[in-house]
């Protein structure tokens, strides 16, 4: 009988772990194609903004807190921004040719796979 109450608490005390963490563990993924109740955001400022070295501001929030977001500018130009304790972002950074400029920022949230977080445009004249 001890060995059976034994083990129903301990099959209960896992469980009530599993139910404490796990959701705990999903709410606090962000961004899209996850678990959460909010998707990361992106903006660029000023839209447009002068070609050949002038300087942009990008800032969101809705980011995993603890994990560094990477930032991809029209697919060539990468960097890595720092999450606050908030789960928001902000980074500068300088033009180039003029033309529609694509950011996106991505997490690694699963192993080694980074997540497109939030992506946007902005014209440089």
């Amino acid at each position: 009988m001890r060995g059976k109450v034994a083990t129903i608490v301990a099959v209960s005390a896992l469980a009530l772990v599993a139910l404490v963490l796990v959701p705990a563990s999903i709410a606090g993924r962000g961004g899209n194609g996850t678990s959460s109740a909010t998707e990361a955001t992106l903006s660029i400022s000023p839209n447009p903004v002068a070609a050949w070295g002038a300087q942009y501001w990008g800032s969101g929030c809705g980011y995993v807190v603890g994990t560094q977001v990477n930032v991809l500018v029209n697919k060539g130009t990468f960097f890595p921004a720092a999450v606050d304790a908030n789960g928001c972002i902000s980074f500068t950074w300088y033009t180039g040719a003029p033309g529609t400029y694509l950011v996106e920022t991505y997490q690694r949230l699963k192993g080694r796979k980074q997540t497109l977080m939030a992506s946007t445009t902005f014209d440089v004249v």
